[in-house]
């Protein structure tokens, strides 16, 4: 992640030398049971990940955000040498910021043992005379100005809470737990969140899951997807890497056709303001990617997977860096290439710079924190085997930085005369970039203080170090805010003629993405849509609203609707206008009869209709893995239990098809504090519901009841969006304005969560609309 450029000497890196493949693979162990290796392994093992990565990012260095938005061409030579890296440690150190982050860790492990508090982690690496940059300089400022984790990696106050830099520092963690994914997400939980949150985060969990697998496997495929479970359903994240995974057995024998299918889907950094609009990407979704797209089609050559991972462009030495450190593992040190371990002659004994910890120490150091986490996890260790306690891998809690904010518009601007800046927007939030510099390089370092003004009221007093690892990153920021202008002015209070603020910027964010003015005129397809009724219990059925589109059928996302009546009256005619509303937009719609026998056999049907739709998938044309639920009233309290419940099932029902969605769209749902707790989502919600908006009246006497589960999943972490007709009662959503007001917000909703596209025209979403 370095910016500075690396000039190097070496030598040809001939194409026979990139052979050498992985020991043939092995079976997947299962987890969750004792599984025994030898220490020699498992020493090995250790080596190999410490090694590879340190192998991966030399490799990766000379290119390194020098081919964004394109890959290196096949005829285009890579160059390693032997002896390449001692003299890259001695001649660029900086290149090894991927493992002095790591290191740092390591050794607060060693000196404080595995109960170390968050806190040493963050002062540790704050404190550190290394340079950093994004996430990981975001959360530093933000720790020397007094601000603790959790908060110094949320996206609220990091515009580069979903950057890469977790991903690449989280090595150690899966190194330190094999065969123990989840142990290596605890760690990952307390320590990746210290610079970043959601997507950003997800990529320490994830490549940490994977370290830990390739302890007890070297089938890398059964590796990548096995790791993947570490990860939510309704994150987007989970669903790139599902995607990479799907176009390698669409493509299995040509990466270039996966790098370009991300390209078109996945390649937009809409958060990182380096990249907004811009070729440049450093969000951990996309370099993840590359990745495992280079392990996969790699297929266990190290010098192949590094070699992908390389051409694949963006952060060029810190993707082969894990993508080697990872298949170094399931290789172990002794099954490495010996052209790739000639590469560390004379290496290995110099310490990291910054650190007090070279590769041989680090190999002893990461052994000793294995057996000590194994020991903890109810392994053991003796007469020269270990004997691990391995893990399925279960998935974090769901994460979400930045909801439904899109850059809409970027412009420089200036500092004035009387020393301030000043701009107005349209939106919901802003970033002003900006860096504070000498004049003069002789002179000493300065620290601007300013003051920042949001519509009138002062928000902030942000300190503005001159100095480079003291940074602020951006001036200022602010987000989410009410959609609508507003002013802002940032009044340095101290200027200084030796200094200024170069580059000044700012990034307008809105609730929606802009609109191609292009392709404006071209009409979306929406004027039709063809019902279809099914059986699918008994008496019951449910009708599939499928869109009119011409060309080539492809499997829909759906939106499954259960409607209100108290449970014991309605039918599923009442949601008509959503169903047809939705497929005229693209997806398909259901909505279902159920039992009106009261809450339990309405939840047990609700599951029913979940259980049937994917199992009927493929001749419904139904995408199972992009199902949204969803309801009017009790329909709302059916959909929301539907995925909550446990014990409720028709025996008749596939029980082995899961009842689960990506998303939840909820008209006025029916909640009871007071009913029987099992039949409500109180004590069950947690971290267990996916992303969700509600709709009410101001007037709604289920609104209170709505409102506490909405305050229980935010806590939790949740995804959460709520949306307010002022004065309307409970059934509003039925009534024009309301009936299209609200499906054009759920539309938006869910474009939001990457399940449709964004609503074809905006109507005014009305001035009662609250946010979430």
């Amino acid at each position: 992640m370095r910016r500075l450029a690396l000039l190097l000497s070496i030598g040809l890196l001939c194409g026979s030398a990139m052979q050498g493949k992985a020991q043939q693979k092995g079976s997947a162990v299962r987890l969750g049971s004792a599984v025994k290796i030898s220490e020699a392994v498992l020493r090995d093992k250790i080596k190999g990940g410490w090694a590879g990565q340190t192998i991966g990012v030399t490799f990766g260095g000379p290119y390194e955000f020098k081919y964004n938005g394109t890959f290196i061409q096949d005829y285009q030579p890579l160059f390693y040498s032997e002896g390449y890296i001692r003299k890259t440690m001695l001649e660029t150190p900086g290149l090894y910021d991927d493992l002095y982050m790591d290191l740092t860790f390591v050794d607060v492990f060693e000196r404080l043992g595995l109960d170390a508090p968050v806190d040493s982690f963050a002062s540790a690496f704050a404190h550190a005379g290394y340079k950093l940059w994004h996430a990981n300089q975001a959360a530093r400022y933000n720790i020397l100005n007094g601000m603790k984790a959790p908060a110094s990696g949320n996206w609220i106050n990091s515009p580069h809470a979903d950057d890469i830099d977790y991903q690449i520092e989280a090595d150690y963690a899966g190194l330190m737990s094999p065969g123990m994914p989840n142990a290596a997400s605890a760690i990952s939980d307390k320590i990746g969140h210290i610079m970043n949150y959601g997507d950003g985060w997800y990529g320490g969990v994830y490549f940490g899951a994977m370290y830990s697998l390739a302890f007890v496997s070297s089938d890398v495929p059964w590796i990548v997807g096995e790791a993947l479970k570490s990860i939510p359903e309704g994150s987007g994240y989970r669903r790139c890497i599902s995607d990479v995974i799907r176009w390698h057995k669409q493509y299995p024998s040509d990466w270039h056709s996966t790098w370009f299918e991300l390209q078109k889907k996945w390649s937009s950094d809409r958060t990182c303001p380096e990249g907004v609009f811009l070729p440049f990407d450093i969000d951990a979704t996309i370099n993840s990617a590359y990745v495992v797209m280079a392990l996969l089609y790699g297929n266990g050559d190290f010098g192949r997977t590094l070699d992908i991972a390389a051409r694949a462009g963006q952060d060029a030495d810190c993707n082969p860096s894990s993508a080697g450190g990872i298949l170094g593992t399931v290789l172990g040190y002794d099954k490495l290439p010996e052209f790739w371990k000639k590469g560390l002659a004379g290496g290995e004994d110099i310490d990291f710079k910054y650190t007090t910890i070279s590769l041989n120490k680090v190999y002893e150091i990461g052994y000793r924190h294995a057996l000590a986490n194994i020991k903890r996890n109810g392994g053991h260790a003796g007469s020269g085997s270990v004997t691990i306690q391995t893990q399925e891998p279960k998935p974090v809690r769901l994460e979400q930085s930045f909801p439904g904010l899109y850059p809409v518009k970027k412009e420089e601007v200036a500092l004035s005369a009387d020393h301030t800046v000043s701009f107005e927007f349209e939106g919901t939030g802003f970033i002003l970039n900006g860096a504070p510099r000498a004049k003069n390089n002789k002179s000493p370092e300065y620290v601007f203080q300013t003051e920042v003004w949001l519509d009138g009221k002062k928000i902030e007093s942000p300190s503005l170090p001159t100095d480079f690892t003291t940074r602020r990153l951006e001036v200022t920021w602010k987000y989410p805010l009410q959609k609508g202008k507003h002013s802002v002015t940032v009044k340095v209070l101290n200027p200084d003629e030796r200094y200024e603020i170069r580059g000044l910027a700012y990034i307008v964010l809105s609730d929606a993405p802009v609109k191609n003015s292009f392709v404006s005129a071209v009409p979306a397809d929406t004027a039709g849509y063809r019902v279809s009724t099914y059986v699918y219990k008994k008496e019951l059925r449910l009708d599939l609203y499928s869109p009119k589109t011409a060309g080539v059928k492809k499997m829909l996302p759906v939106i499954v609707l259960f409607h209100g009546g108290s449970w014991v009256s309605g039918d599923r005619s009442q949601l008509n206008p959503q169903c047809k509303y939705f497929a005229q937009q693209g997806i398909a719609a259901i909505t279902a009869d159920y039992r009106l026998l009261g809450k339990d056999t309405g939840i047990v049907d609700a599951k029913s209709v979940v259980r049937w739709v994917k199992g009927h998938a493929r001749e419904l044309g139904i995408d199972t893995g992009r199902i949204i639920l969803g309801g009017a009233s009790a329909g709302g309290h059916l959909a929301t239990m539907a995925l909550l419940d446990r014990g409720r099932n028709d025996p008749g029902d596939d029980l082995s098809i899961s009842v689960s969605a990506r998303a939840l769209v909820l008209f006025n749902p029916a909640y009871s504090l007071a009913d029987d707790p099992t039949v409500e989502p109180y004590r069950l919600a947690g971290g267990l519901v996916p992303p969700v908006v509600f709709f009410y009246g101001s007037k709604d006497k289920w609104k209170p009841a709505g409102d506490s589960l909405q305050v229980q999943l935010k806590k939790a972490g949740g995804v959460c969006e709520g949306w307010v007709a002022e004065g309307e009662v409970h059934g509003f959503f039925n009534k024009e304005p309301w009936n299209s007001a609200t499906c054009v917000h759920a539309q938006n909703f869910l474009a939001r969560m990457g399940l449709m596209k964004p609503a074809a025209s905006r109507e005014e979403m009305m001035t009662a609309y609250v946010g979430g």
